[in-house]
């Protein structure tokens, strides 16, 4: 069972931690700006830090985003090496497409990756706790990938936690 936790920061009412990604024409690991996105059903890069990283298209498809400001066009495909904290998921299916020019460099984390894990907040010491979940009828080789995710947020409070529960 993977448990991750992470460092947060709130700017723009928006909770931001950090991931790695690693390019494939360098091989260097860079760490990203992370928006924590549940309303986002899978995560997004832009075509410009996906290109930045080398990545080549694998079993891509061609999909329509709508978000606060409309509908955009983007590209789902996977990407070989995804990290958050110290744990590396592997294969991870993402959109690439245009983004305004504050989340040109970031990741928005969406549900493909969180309806994976009990998720934490912890606005007291800023940090984000991700617990792996475990399902005895899913794939767990491709869950991160797979195209067919669901999930459904159910979300309590108390005074210095929010707990977020997803089912995929």
């Amino acid at each position: 069972m993977k448990k991750i936790e992470l460092n947060f920061k709130v700017q723009n009412m928006r909770i931001t931690t950090m991931a790695k990604l690693t390019s494939k024409k360098t091989g260097k690991v860079r760490l990203y700006p992370a928006i924590i996105d549940t309303g986002a059903h899978q995560t997004t890069i832009s075509k410009e830090l996906f290109a930045s990283l080398g990545q080549k298209e694998q079993d891509a498809y061609d999909v329509v985003v709508r978000g606060i400001k409309g509908a955009t066009r983007g590209r789902s495909t996977i990407i070989d090496n995804f990290v958050l904290g110290e744990v590396d998921l592997g294969k991870t299916r993402i959109t690439v497409m245009g983004v305004e020019r504050e989340f040109e460099n970031a990741i928005i984390l969406g549900m493909n990756i969180l309806a994976w894990f009990n998720i934490s907040v912890s606005h007291y010491e800023k940090k984000i706790t991700l617990v792996e979940r475990q399902f005895k009828t899913f794939d767990t080789e491709s869950r991160f990938y797979r195209k067919d995710i669901r999930s459904l947020s159910v979300l309590s409070s108390s005074e210095d936690e929010i707990s977020s529960t997803t089912y995929p």
